[in-house]
């Protein structure tokens, strides 16, 4: 699934992934034109630890835009929806973790305003994440 932002200058991708060995994880990229700047993350084991959670809370916040649902993952990824006025605004974070000498953490955040329209495709999206999940863990 791709979310794109209203200007479709930055995008969030996420795909769900089953190697050969039946391990399960995530890819995931984000990518920010600020026009004076760009800014591009990829990486390629992300797992998500509240899927079930965060649809839920998207489901409510569709019609309650109170709620900020959060979808959390590993090495301080998320990804946050938020209100504000009659927009609504996805903040993310990518992070990786390199194990050398030292362990050394990278991360690429920001926030944009994202196409409303398809709300309801994303819930699907992220709904079909949850099956494939479980059809991964056999």
């Amino acid at each position: 699934m791709k979310i794109c932002s209203v200007d479709n200058n930055c995008f969030v991708t996420l795909e769900h992934k089953v190697d050969l060995s039946g391990y399960s994880g995530f890819y995931v990229e984000v990518y920010a034109d600020i026009q004076h700047g760009k800014f591009v993350a990829k990486n390629a084991d992300v797992q998500f630890l509240n899927l079930e959670e965060f649809v839920s809370e998207l489901d409510k916040f569709i019609s309650d835009r109170i709620r900020t649902p959060r979808l959390k993952g590993t090495y301080d990824t998320y990804i946050e929806l938020f209100a504000t006025g009659t927009a609504i605004i996805l903040k993310y974070q990518l992070g990786d973790a390199f194990c050398g000498r030292k362990t050394s953490y990278f991360y690429q955040s920001g926030e944009f305003e994202l196409k409303q329209e398809y709300l309801l495709q994303y819930l699907d999206d992220f709904r079909s994440f949850i099956k494939a999940q479980q059809l991964s863990l056999g």
